[in-house]
């Protein structure tokens, strides 16, 4: 008895609802039983569109049938058969490259047969009859032709949406702050109210203010969801406790802002995913674009990365020796010992001969001088000049882009359509130039938000700010140590602790400097650190 193999397909999940996959396993089981064919295995495909060859992918059950007709010693015998309901069924892909997976069965020696019109594709009657060869090619075309008419009243439909999206929402998928307000008369076809509006969730949204407040305030990642964990706040979705990812996640959308990044599907499912433009306002905004673009800044520079406990220090990952330039750190030996500022190095042994300083006097005079302080700020022309040469390099990679998926949506080039027309040594395909030109956008757009981040902090106006927020936490009755290390990491790339003339030299990411004089190193010290700096004090005269 002859073998037969039967192959089912739809495109959407949602067809499995539907009477789809039980027509079509009716379909190949009443044939074989009227032919008198074993059927030994089914192959199905369930949610794959044969558009673009998506059924085709490696992944796929079509792709393993395929495999198992070519593998040698034979998986599928000669003279088996193939049962799919249409030829679409076995792809909606280019005419051409549809022909060739039929002709690809068939020259193995295997029957395909549609069920639909009982029609019998062999090796034989592709080359004796021209009739059948020409009747499989008009069915793929016709196949192809439906599906490319279909994606473009989608894209079109798409692209409505997107120009009404302030308006009228395009997709359910929100935030876990927002919600979605449905109208009470307009009906989807669902039964659902038609999506009106998007609202914050107003105990939620506050949530999501006060992890950003947190954060420029000097809260690690890790202490806000402590917080969150510990005041037993709900969590979003699934989740039984609040993880540092998601927080970092929250802090890093640029949704909390009001910006939605759509993104274009190429190929059909599995296929290319290309960046749109960003639709600004299209949710309603949590914070505002200023402290969004704050803790970006912190974020790259890595501020409260894995910060756990209180801040005891205004200079944490900030303060640099005079003498060697390796980091200080606060340390205090015993309970009832005083906190100093010493170099890691000194500490260790590795070769610098520096002191610590005592930390309560360095803090108290620092808070006190810093009331006063003045900053000269330089100008940002060059760093506006590479941000704007960079964003003319973005818009004409995003052109090209632009241009290739127009040329393959209108149907003028395929995905795997040689970009260069033949000639090259190694061919570049239209799906090769988008993923290129796509990978390329998102290495630059990476690149000018870093650049445009860090303008953010050495601008003029971003530098007096942040001054003035230094000098208002200065002044407060309560000393936030916090507070006033988040806003020196954002102004300064380092401190010098330069205890030799009692000065701490805070070096501006805007690329000046300011002196702030404190107290302290006594006159001993200062005098013996200039010696050791001059030479005249030998290694083992260090105390």
């Amino acid at each position: 008895m002859p073998k037969a193999y039967s192959y089912q397909r739809f495109s959407t999940i949602e067809q499995q609802r539907g009477d789809s996959l039980r027509r079509q396993t009716d379909l190949a089981a009443t044939y074989c039983k009227q032919h008198g064919l074993d059927l030994v295995e089914s192959y199905a495909d369930l949610g794959v569109s044969a558009f673009r060859g998506g059924n085709v992918a490696p992944e796929t059950r079509l792709s393993a049938f395929l495999d198992d007709v070519r593998a040698r010693p034979r998986k599928v015998p000669e003279g088996s058969y193939f049962l799919v309901e249409s030829l679409d069924r076995l792809s909606r892909n280019k005419a051409r490259h549809a022909l060739r997976i039929l002709e690809s069965i068939c020259d193995e020696g295997v029957t395909v047969v549609t069920l639909n019109d009982g029609k019998v594709y062999t090796a034989e009657s592709l080359d004796d009859d021209p009739t059948a060869l020409l009747m499989s090619l008009l069915i793929f075309v016709r196949a192809n032709n439906e599906s490319e008419e279909k994606s473009k009243r989608g894209r079109a439909n798409w692209q409505q949406k997107r120009d009404t999206a302030i308006t009228e929402p395009l997709t359910e998928k929100l935030p876990a702050w927002c919600r979605l307000i449905r109208s009470e008369g307009k009906k989807t076809r669902a039964g659902k109210g038609v999506p009106e509006r998007i609202e914050l969730i107003p105990e939620r949204a506050a949530i999501v203010k006060q992890m950003f407040a947190d954060y420029l305030a000097g809260v690690g990642q890790v202490t806000i969801a402590k917080r969150l964990n510990l005041a037993k706040v709900p969590c979003w979705g699934r989740a039984m406790m609040w993880h540092t990812s998601y927080i970092s996640k929250i802090l890093s959308s640029p949704s909390v802002m009001g910006v939605y990044v759509p993104h274009l599907l190429i190929g059909g499912k599995g296929g290319e995913r290309i960046k749109q433009e960003p639709i600004h306002g299209y949710f309603p905004a949590v914070v505002s674009e200023s402290d969004y673009n704050k803790v970006q800044s912190l974020r790259k520079i890595g501020c409260f990365a894995g910060q756990k406990s209180e801040v005891l220090n205004i200079l944490s990952n900030l303060a640099k020796c005079p003498l060697c330039g390796s980091t200080m750190r606060r340390v205090r030996n015993g309970a009832r010992a005083r906190a100093k500022l010493i170099c890691v190095k000194a500490k260790a042994g590795a070769g610098c001969m520096g002191y610590g300083v005592d930390y309560q006097q360095l803090e108290a005079t620092f808070i006190a001088g810093v009331t006063s302080i003045t900053v000269s700020v330089p100008s940002v022309t060059k760093q506006q000049r590479v941000i704007a040469d960079l964003q003319t390099t973005i818009n004409r990679h995003k052109q090209a882009l632009t241009n290739i998926m127009q040329a393959i949506q209108s149907g003028q080039q395929t995905p795997d359509a040689d970009i260069f027309g033949g000639g090259q040594a190694v061919p570049v395909t239209m799906l090769q130039a988008v993923q290129y030109l796509e990978s390329k956008i998102d290495e630059e757009e990476k690149e000018l938000s870093r650049l445009q981040q860090a303008l953010a902090l050495v601008r003029g106006d971003a530098v007096r700010e942040r001054v003035k927020e230094l000098r208002r936490f200065a002044a407060a009755a309560d000393l936030d140590r916090a507070a006033i290390n988040a806003v020196l990491l954002s102004l300064c790339s380092h401190v010098v602790v330069d205890y030799v003339h009692n000065n701490l030299i805070l070096h501006l990411r805007a690329g000046a400097t300011v002196e702030v004089a404190v107290n302290m190193a006594d006159e001993a010290i200062q005098h013996r650190a200039m010696r050791l700096i001059t030479g005249q004090l030998m290694a083992d005269e260090v105390i």
